[in-house]
C-alpha cells in the first residue's frame, strides 16, 4: 500500500497576488487603500496650495491670540482678554452641557410617552399620539424660537418675579424672569470633601447590592427590595456624614438661594433664557421620536410574553421590567443612538437664540474676526465628529451588556491582545456569552476598577491640560508644537477614551486599546509632546515613565495570571 504525502506546494511567485484566490483579496484592498491615500494626499496639497495662492498659510497659531468679545453662558472661567482657544473651549463646553441634559430629559420624555401612548385609557393614549404627532412633524428651529419667545415675552421682570415655591412648601425655589431662570445652588465649605466622599460609598454601595440582589434572584428566585434600599444607600451615608460634621464643624454644604438685588436677582446658579429654551426644545423634539422607538420596541415583544408572566404571578411593573423591556431594548438601542447624535447635533442650531456654543463661538465670532474659515470649520468639524464617535461607542457598549443573547451566541472570536500571551499562560477557550453568563463570577472584575480609574486619571490629565489649563509659563502652547507632536497627543487622548470606555463596561478589547494607549503614551514623548507637563510638580522623566509602568501594570493585569479572566466576561482558562 503506498503511502500518502502531500502534495508539495508551490513556490511564491508575484503574478500569484492577482492569479491565486489566497491572495487577490488582499492585493485589491492595498491597492484600494493606496489610492485612497494618494486621492487624500492630493487633496490636501491642492488646498494648501490655494491657501498659499491666496496668501494664507494652515497654522492654528490664531488660537492663542486675545477673543476680544464676552460670553454670556461660561461653565469656566473667561473673559474678552482670553484666548480664541478658551473660547473655543467654552463654547465646546456649552454644546456639551446641552447635549447632556438633552439627551437625559429626552430619554425621561420618550419612554413616558411611549409607554403611556400604549395605555389602555384612551385619553392617556390620544394626548401621548397628539404630543408625538405634533411635536415631531414641526421643524426644531421653530420650535427652539417659539420657547425663547414666550421665556423673553410672557415672563415677567426680575422686579415682578416670584419663587417657584412648590405649592409654599419651600422658603425658596427657582426663579423664571424674561431675563433667565435662577435655581438654588450648593455652596462647599470645609468638611464637604467627607459628605461627597459618603455619596460616593453610597452610589458603590448601591451597585454592589444590585448586582447582589440579580445573583440572588438568578440562583435561588427570591426576589430582594432593590429601588427603596438603593435609594436609602444614595441618601443615608450622606445624611449621617453631613449631620456629623455639622456637630463637629458646622454646616459643610450650605444652599444659596437667589436674591433680588437691584435690578436683577443674585446668587444660585443661573441659566440663560436661550439655554433653557434650547435644552426644553430639543428635549421635547427628540422625546417624541424616541416615544416610537419605546412603543415599537415593546410592540415587538410577543403579548404571550406577558401573558405568561401573568400566569406565573409577576405584577405589571415587574413584568414590565423583567419580561418587555430587557426583551424590547434590542429594538429601542439602536435607534435610540441615532437619537441622541441628531440631538447633540441640532444643538448647533443654538446661535439662533443667541446661546454661545461650539458653532457661535469656534465657528462663528472667532472664525470672523481671524479670517481662519478653513482651520475653524476644521476644527468645529473634528469636535463633531469625536464627540458622536464617543457617543456611538457609549451606546454600543451598553448594547452589548444589556441585550439578550443565547446560549448558542457568537462571543467573538477575532484576535485579540491576550491571544500572544497563551504560550505563556496557557490556552484559554472562548466561551459563548450565553454560557459565559453561567459561569461563577461572571462580570466580576476585582483590580479592573483600578484600571478604569487609572484612565479615567489619565484622560482628565490631558483634557486639563490640552483644555483647561491656565499656566503657560509652565508649559509651551499647544498650538506652538509641531504637527506630530499635536498629531499623536491627540490620538493618545482619543485612545485613552476608548479604554476607559471598554474598560468601564467590561469589554474584552479593553486590554487591545489599553496596548495602543501604552504605545501612543511612548509615541508622543518621542514626538516631543509635553506628556510631562501633566503633573507640572513632578520631574518630567518620573511622569512619563511612572504613566507608562501604570500602563503595562494594568495590561500585565488583563492579560496574565491563573485565574479565570472574568474581565473578558467570554474567556476563561482551560484546565491542565
Amino acid at each position: 500500500m503506498a503511502a500518502m504525502t502531500d502534495a508539495p506546494r508551490a513556490e511564491f511567485r508575484l503574478g500569484m497576488l492577482w492569479t491565486d484566490t489566497r491572495y487577490r483579496s488582499l492585493t485589491i484592498q492595498i491597492i484600494a487603500l493606496i489610492l485612497v491615500i494618494l486621492g487624500v494626499s492630493y487633496l490636501v496639497s491642492n488646498v494648501l496650495a490655494n491657501l498659499a495662492a491666496l496668501g494664507k498659510t494652515f497654522d492654528f497659531g490664531f488660537l492663542e491670540d486675545p477673543a476680544s468679545y464676552d460670553i454670556n453662558q461660561r461653565l469656566i472661567e473667561y473673559d474678552s482678554r482670553s484666548s480664541h482657544a478658551t473660547a473655543a473651549v467654552v463654547g465646546i463646553l456649552n454644546t456639551l452641557l446641552v447635549a447632556f441634559l438633552g439627551c437625559i430629559t429626552a430619554t425621561v420624555l420618550g419612554v413616558v410617552a411611549g409607554v403611556l401612548r400604549l395605555s389602555n385609557n384612551w385619553l392617556i393614549s390620544k394626548v401621548m399620539t397628539v404630543y408625538i404627532e405634533l411635536v415631531r412633524n414641526v421643524p426644531v428651529l421653530i420650535q427652539i424660537l417659539l420657547l425663547a419667545a414666550v421665556f423673553d415675552e410672557f415672563l415677567p421682570s426680575p422686579r415682578q418675579a416670584e419663587p417657584w415655591t412648590l405649592f409654599g412648601l419651600m422658603e425658596g425655589g427657582i426663579v423664571a424672569t424674561n431675563r433667565g431662570f435662577y435655581v438654588p445652588g450648593l455652596i462647599f465649605g470645609d468638611g464637604s470633601v467627607w459628605v461627597v466622599l459618603a455619596f460616593i460609598a453610597g452610589v458603590i454601595g448601591s451597585v454592589w447590592y444590585a448586582r447582589k440582589a440579580k445573583a440572588i434572584q438568578q440562583d435561588t428566585g427570591r426576589i430582594l427590595p432593590v429601588g427603596r434600599v438603593r435609594l436609602a444607600l444614595w441618601v443615608v451615608p450622606p445624611l449621617v456624614m453631613f449631620l456629623l460634621v455639622s456637630i463637629i464643624a458646622g454646616a459643610p454644604i450650605a444652599v444659596e438661594e437667589p436674591a433680588l438685588k437691584g435690578f436683577n436677582f443674585q446668587g444660585g446658579i443661573y441659566m440663560r433664557n436661550s439655554l433653557v429654551a434650547l435644552w426644553l426644545a430639543l428635549s421635547i423634539y427628540t422625546g417624541a421620536f424616541i416615544a416610537e422607538n419605546v412603543r415599537a420596541g415593546i410592540q415587538s415583544v410577543s403579548k404571550g410574553q406577558s401573558e405568561a408572566a401573568f400566569a406565573l404571578g409577576l405584577r405589571p411593573n415587574r413584568t414590565m421590567s423583567l419580561v418587555i423591556l430587557p426583551q424590547a431594548l434590542r429594538v429601542i438601542i439602536p435607534p435610540l443612538i441615532s437619537q441622541y447624535l441628531n440631538l447633540t447635533k441640532n444643538s448647533s442650531l443654538a446661535i439662533a437664540v443667541g446661546y454661545m456654543d461650539a458653532t457661535g463661538t469656534l465657528g462663528g465670532i472667532t472664525l470672523n474676526q481671524t479670517g481662519r474659515e478653513f482651520e475653524t470649520l476644521l476644527l468645529l468639524m473634528a469636535f463633531y465628529l469625536c464627540i458622536s464617535l464617543t457617543i456611538s461607542m457609549i451606546m454600543n457598549l451598553y448594547n452589548e451588556q444589556v441585550k439578550l443573547v443565547e446560549r448558542t451566541s457568537a462571543s467573538g472570536t477575532t484576535f485579540t491582545m491576550a491571544k500572544l500571551f497563551d504560550k505563556t499562560t496557557g490556552p484559554w477557550d472562548n466561551l459563548k456569552k450565553g454560557d459565559a453568563a453561567h459561569k461563577t463570577n461572571y462580570g466580576v472584575a476585582g483590580f479592573l476598577n483600578l484600571v478604569v480609574l487609572l484612565y479615567a486619571a489619565i484622560l482628565v490629565g490631558l483634557l486639563d491640560w490640552l483644555f483647561l489649563a491656565h499656566v503657560p509659563e509652565v508649559r509651551i502652547p499647544y498650538v506652538e508644537w509641531s504637527f506630530l507632536a499635536q498629531l499623536s497627543y491627540l490620538a493618545l487622548t482619543a485612545s485613552c477614551v476608548a479604554t476607559l470606555l471598554t474598560g468601564l463596561f467590561k469589554h474584552f478589547r479593553v486590554a487591545d486599546f489599553a496596548t495602543l494607549t501604552a504605545v501612543l503614551w511612548v509615541v508622543a514623548a518621542l514626538c516631543g509632546a509635553d506628556i510631562g507637563g501633566l503633573l507640572p510638580m513632578l520631574p518630567d522623566v518620573v511622569v512619563v515613565v511612572g504613566g507608562l509602568a501604570l500602563q503595562l501594570a494594568a495590561i500585565a493585569y488583563l492579560m496574565l495570571g491563573d485565574r479565570p479572566n472574568v474581565t473578558y466576561l467570554t474567556r476563561v482558562k482551560r484546565d491542565a
